[in-house]
């Protein structure tokens, strides 16, 4: 009898660990080699999170998604579950390997280490199941559909189906929009398939399909719609200038620049002025600034009450010539126009200051200090700049 009792108390209890284990997800921080080692011998695929300290999404998945029962019961069952922080070593490795630029991203592997699946960004719990059921579907898996695509690159829905797989887990889509753009005659370039395809398959915008479809932006508003085209060269643009400002990079930035400056279109022209602007005030290059904000500030950034304040600030700092100040009186009180700050007044007294109108930067440093009484904020510096202006 007690043999009988010691039995089904061990029997639950193992029941019990075994049920806690399936509650959340442990990510395996051991090699890759180690972990796919694992997996042949459970005879299970892996799941590889990449992930950053940083990152809010990646926190969120780790606290509210992994540790979800029903999510730790699917993946434990079917995945070898592993994971690095991609800023730190191993992961830096294998961030490189794996040409991870988003986090969190998910890799499913078989067990030879060939990438199966991809996704990237934060999923709820039912998405996330989702996508690891799809990860299991050899359908659905992007060996199958590369080798689908290639065998027929002119097939526009086999095209299609491996470029949308690709993006969602951030990887390279050029390649096979390009191959399927090279195969098809004429007359498929002004689909709606062959739309979709560039939509979502080219970034880069000195390519010859990118070239293409800013000389054939009717056509292809035609099948599509005037917005949506304007929204892919808005992103596309966005995307590769921004990068090449961040990297500092003025030649590849003028180069690229070139092939959208053209477009005649508001949208993209503003968004043109605001990274040339960026790039000037990383590069320090203030005459290119100030020769650029004199030019189209009243066209493109005359309602941005932010925009305005950060470029007159910007003329406070860098610009010396007083016909540049003057102007930049007036972007600064225009600010104040739509948004009564107290740094913005700061900042246009700061400016009658350094033209040397004394009465006009009384005003605007009393101006500031009044708005201060209002807000909650901190005079001090309105104080100081008075008692400076009143000497």
């Amino acid at each position: 009898m007690k043999k009988n009792l010691l039995f089904l108390l061990l029997f639950l209890l193992g029941t019990s660990l075994a049920s806690f284990a399936q509650k959340t997800i442990e990510l395996s921080t051991e090699s890759l080699d180690v972990v796919l080692q694992r997996a042949k011998k459970e005879h299970k695929n892996v799941l590889f999170m990449g992930w950053a300290s940083w990152c809010s999404h990646c926190a969120n998945m780790k606290a509210n998604v992994l540790t979800d029962p029903a999510v730790a019961a699917f993946y434990n069952a079917h995945y070898i579950c592993a994971g690095q922080d991609m800023e730190k070593e191993p992961g830096l490795q294998l961030q490189q390997y794996f040409h991870v630029r988003n986090f969190p991203t998910f890799i499913f592997l078989d067990t030879g280490g060939r990438t199966l699946y991809r996704i990237a960004g934060e999923f709820d719990s039912k998405g996330f199941v989702e996508q690891g059921q799809n990860a299991l579907d050899p359908e659905k898996q992007l060996p199958y559909l590369r080798s689908r695509f290639e065998a027929n690159v002119s097939n526009a829905a086999y095209c299609l189906d491996y470029i949308m797989a690709l993006r969602m887990g951030y990887m390279n889509t050029e390649k096979a929009a390009k191959k399927y753009f090279a195969a098809i005659p004429p007359d498929s370039l002004l689909t709606a398939m062959s739309w979709r395809i560039f939509a979502n398959g080219i970034s880069d915008l000195s390519s010859p399909e990118f070239r293409f479809a800013l000389a054939h932006q009717k056509e292809y508003a035609a099948v599509a719609s005037p917005e949506r085209v304007k929204r892919k060269i808005l992103a596309a643009t966005f995307e590769k200038l921004n990068n090449l400002a961040a990297a500092r990079d003025t030649a590849n930035y003028f180069a690229q620049r070139a092939v959208v400056a053209d477009t005649k279109i508001y949208s993209v022209d503003s968004l043109l002025f605001y990274l040339d602007i960026d790039l000037y005030e990383k590069t320090g290059n203030w005459k290119a600034y100030e020769k650029a904000t004199l030019q189209y500030v009243d066209l493109y950034a005359a309602a941005n009450a932010i925009q305005l304040k950060n470029i007159a600030e910007n003329y406070l700092l860098h610009v010396s010539d007083a016909s540049g100040l003057k102007k930049a009186t007036t972007w600064a009180q225009q600010s104040m126009a739509m948004w009564e700050n107290y740094l913005t007044g700061i900042v246009a007294a700061k400016l009658y200051r350094k033209l040397n109108d004394t009465n006009d930067a009384l005003k605007m440093a009393g101006l500031a200090k009044t708005i201060a009484a209002k807000t909650g904020a901190d005079a001090a510096e309105a104080d100081k700049l008075l008692a400076e202006l009143k000497q």
